[in-house]
């Protein structure tokens, strides 16, 4: 498959994302790479189909908002009245998957600095992913295919696509869900924003700038983030929301 085919399939994920579940999350990823059995074997094992599904966040943080529990679940008193009925938590926990993914990656695996390499760094692409790195198609939305992991949160930060009850419409945008969850995911999409600035060969000039200019533009809107380097070059992150 072309890289142009990874770009359509990755379409048509998009455009059932409600529909994807933990099943679905787990089948995709075990073929870009995950080990879900071992997880410190995981290695990005196609980086072109990884980069046009697996970083875009665009598709990910809509995921699983459409999942009705089985009948079993369903108490017998509702399903007069409500014969579907969401499964609470299951956005979030399909959510949570795919950011967790990038400290498994990034962290766990023994792989991590061939996987920062081949698919999560800045500019980690190949000349023919380069050739195509200006389409809006490949990833998030708005970001091309040469553009790293770090970027890449920065720009979902930036959209508040992992905010309460927001979720990004098929065009990028961030509505609000009325019949979203309340939980947050602000912090675990710094987790892992951390994770990348800690992995081998991260936090490099290009991720420093971008970085300090996301704080700069956005500190004033009142979401304040901590970045240490302790002595170690461990980096830790931070995230705070002023009332």
């Amino acid at each position: 498959m072309t890289l142009g085919g990874y770009d359509i399939l990755a379409a048509i994920l998009r455009q059932k994302a409600k529909l994807i579940n933990l099943t679905a999350f787990e089948t995709i990823f075990e073929f870009l790479g995950l080990n879900f059995n071992a997880p410190e074997l995981s290695t990005i094992v196609n980086p072109l189909a990884y980069k046009a599904i697996g970083l875009d966040f665009s598709l990910w943080a809509r995921t699983g908002s459409s999942i009705t529990a089985p009948p079993s679940a369903v108490p017998s008193s509702a399903t007069s009245s409500k014969p579907k009925l969401k499964l609470p938590g299951y956005k979030k926990q399909i959510q949570r998957a795919h950011l967790e993914q990038f400290a498994t990656l990034l962290e766990t695996s023994r792989y991590r600095a061939f996987n920062w390499k081949v698919g999560l760094g800045e500019g980690s692409s190949s000349k023919k992913d380069k050739n195509h790195g200006t389409s809006a198609s490949g990833g998030s939305h708005g970001v091309g295919h040469g553009v790293g992991l770090v970027r890449r949160i920065l720009f979902a930060l930036q959209m508040g696509w992992y905010s309460a009850n927001n979720t990004p419409d098929l065009k990028g945008n961030a509505p609000n869900d009325s019949e979203g969850e309340d939980e947050d995911m602000t912090q675990h999409l710094v987790d892992a924003l951390g994770a990348a600035l800690r992995a081998p060969g991260g936090f490099g000039k290009e991720d420093i700038k971008a970085v300090i200019a996301y704080l700069a533009a956005n500190l004033h809107m009142g979401e304040s983030f901590f970045v240490t380097c302790l002595p170690s070059g461990v980096v830790v992150l931070q995230s705070s929301f002023c009332v």
